[in-house]
């Protein structure tokens, strides 16, 4: 009798041993370099796939199918999965659905949700990785000359690109130059990015100098476009006046890559009641720099 049991339980150990095989996926682990089961729910084990790049989660994915057996449309995917002793291609389009477990279901939809989640942030370094610095000089808008200071925006090209994933990607490199306006090219394959500063009181321009692999060579800060003190004389009075004054440089780079600079400054006089009373400007002076040599 004891016998018989026996038999018994080692029959049905088999016949559960067929029904629920232990199945390790081609693709490994990220963090512990095993390969992952896929005989039992993913979303219940402690694979973290938000670590997969997204070639390997298509491969997971679809491995599932090819272990029961899909032919696969893709010539990609079943070149892959021909080189597997275990493929065996016979099942087309929809009939593959009826050989799936609720355990190959589940494990499919959590897949799908994993690659939603991390596709554009994989993508996006994914694009990085690929992305040169030549491809950013290629996107940055060249400066005309000559040009100052007034013509040195960024906004509408930006505008029109913020939905650029490319860009984006770009931006993300080569944060240095986030903000960059614009480029000037120079001779022996240089150039001369413009990066804006700007805040409530000042605005100014710094031009790096930089080759085709992105090395800054030199930079050149321009002179501050505008500058704004006020000056406060004695106590309040009615009779006591306040002086706001106004710097302002206009820079302009010539043709032939020299720097003018146009310097002014205006004093606006209001008493304390803040009544205007006049305005003065300064002689304007113009110097000329080399803007191209350090």
């Amino acid at each position: 009798m004891k016998v018989q049991y026996l038999i018994i339980l080692i029959f049905l150990f088999g016949c559960n041993t067929q029904e629920n095989p232990i199945i390790y996926s081609e693709i490994k682990n990220p963090e512990t370099d095993k390969p992952i089961q896929l005989s039992k729910k993913l979303i219940e084990s402690n694979v973290d796939l938000r670590k997969l790049n997204l070639s390997d989660l298509r491969l997971l994915r679809n491995e599932i199918y090819a272990r029961k057996g899909y032919v696969f449309k893709s010539k990609e995917l079943s070149l892959h999965f021909q080189k597997f002793q275990w493929y065996r291609p016979k099942y087309e389009g929809k009939e593959i659905d009826n050989y799936l477990t609720e355990i190959d279901k589940s494990n499919i939809n959590w897949i799908v949700d994993i690659e939603n989640f991390v596709r554009p942030e994989k993508l996006l370094e994914e694009m990085k990785k690929s992305l040169r610095f030549v491809d950013f000089l290629e996107i940055l808008p060249e400066i005309e000359l000559p040009t100052n200071i007034e013509n040195w925006t960024f906004r509408k090209k930006e505008q029109d690109l913020r939905q650029n994933k490319r860009y984006i990607a770009l931006c993300e490199k080569y944060e240095k130059y986030r903000s960059a306006i614009g480029k000037i090219s120079l001779p022996d394959s240089l150039f001369a990015i413009g990066i804006n500063h700007a805040s409530d009181f000042y605005t100014y321009t710094t031009f790096l100098f930089v080759n085709l692999e992105g090395e800054e060579l030199w930079r050149k800060q321009l002179p501050l476009s505008f500058s704004s003190t006020a000056e406060f004389q004695g106590e309040p009075d009615p009779e006591i006046k306040d002086t706001v004054i106004e710097r302002y440089n206009d820079v302009i780079i010539t043709e032939d890559l020299q720097m003018k600079v146009s310097s002014w400054t205006k004093a606006i006089e209001h008493d304390s009641l803040g009544n205007f009373i006049k305005s003065e400007f300064s002689d304007t002076t113009v110097v000329i720099r080399d803007f191209y040599k350090e």
